[in-house]
């Protein structure tokens, strides 16, 4: 796109052949005042200026218009660095190592470059100075770099949550995929932020539509997306729209999620919340007693006490089966439930 618009405006052919490091290079054939401008060029640079020095380092390192030299180039963006050529410096940072790579860092850095901030952050980390590298890179973040802003919540959210959650908060309301994403599972495990189911999942499907592998899989894993209880509990209370076209209402959208998260997740609540919504006609339900059955029972195999005493009153109510009733009884009477003792 950017090279057709740049066709458009100035008429001339895409040249391949200089099309690098993400910028549209032109050969000397394809404009008639190439050279006149070249010399006017040199002419700036003999006189010491630090912007001419840079575009004719350029054109050295890319060999544009002239031989490609290395030495060259890199010599006049120290010239034009040294007299504080933010890009030269910037330029230099990127392409030198050791103690000249932290110079140039800190002297972009100093003239309020935030790329250079964060990157001098991650140069003080890999050399162990932790404590200039924080200095840094919430230098980077208090200004707006959305990148230091997610990389100081996943520093700090094991030391200071409020701090790594005003940082992961100003990520994601910039539109950073990772940030948001975090932010959504903030929301569903309603972890210091009022549980919002979903409020979290839109996050999450927000993120995964820019394409955030870990927001796709989220969605995509039985084993990885929201908890089956917690989504059938939010259907329910018409807090979550159901996910499924086939559905054909809010009941029969929780009733299979629920059977989901006892089946998938083994959920003794959603076993339990099955049987009372069945036996009780209940949020909704169909009253079905043989149903309410299943599922306490599902629920009493998995351990649970009540799931056995609600078995048991439900036999014994329907006058059948006296022996089974008795013996859910005292299965809930052996783990201490009072009911048990008939």
């Amino acid at each position: 796109v950017y090279v057709g618009v740049f066709q458009q405006r100035t008429g001339l052919k895409r040249c391949w052949k200089h099309y690098k490091w993400g910028q549209v290079r032109y050969s000397s054939t394809q404009t008639a005042n190439h050279f006149k401008r070249l010399e006017e060029l040199q002419a700036e640079v003999e006189k010491g200026d630090p912007q001419c020095q840079y575009l004719l380092a350029q054109k050295f390192f890319y060999g544009e218009g002239v031989n490609e030299s290395y030495n060259s180039a890199m010599k006049l963006f120290r010239a034009a660095a040294d007299q504080g050529n933010l890009p030269s410096q910037v330029f230099l940072a990127r392409h030198v190592k050791g103690d000249e790579k932290r110079e140039w860092l800190l002297k972009a850095a100093a003239q309020g470059h935030i790329q250079s901030m964060r990157s001098l952050a991650h140069f003080c980390e890999g050399n162990g100075a932790m404590r200039e590298a924080m200095k840094w890179k919430t230098l980077a973040a208090d200004r707006g770099d959305i990148v230091s802003q997610y990389e100081l919540y996943q520093d700090q959210k094991d030391k200071d949550w409020d701090l790594a959650l005003k940082y992961l908060t100003r990520s994601a309301e910039a539109g950073l995929p990772p940030a948001i994403y975090e932010l959504g599972t903030v929301y569903i495990d309603g972890k210091s932020l009022e549980k919002d189911l979903e409020k979290g999942e839109k996050l999450i499907r927000e993120s995964a539509k820019m394409g955030f592998k870990k927001a796709v899989d989220y969605l995509a894993e039985p084993s990885s997306r929201l908890r089956f209880y917690e989504r059938a509990r939010a259907i329910l209370e018409g807090r979550l729209e159901p996910a499924r076209r086939h559905f054909q209402n809010r009941v029969y959208a929780a009733e299979k999620t629920l059977e989901l998260a006892v089946n998938e997740d083994k959920s003794v609540e959603a076993a339990l919340d099955l049987g009372i919504y069945f036996a009780e006609g209940s949020q909704g339900f169909d009253k079905n007693i043989q149903k309410a059955k299943k599922w306490f029972l599902k629920a009493a195999e998995m351990g649970s006490v009540k799931g056995a005493v609600n078995l048991g009153i439900l036999i014994e109510s329907g006058l059948e089966k006296p022996e089974e009733a008795k013996y859910w009884f005292e299965k809930a009477a052996s783990q201490g439930n009072a009911q048990g003792y008939y």
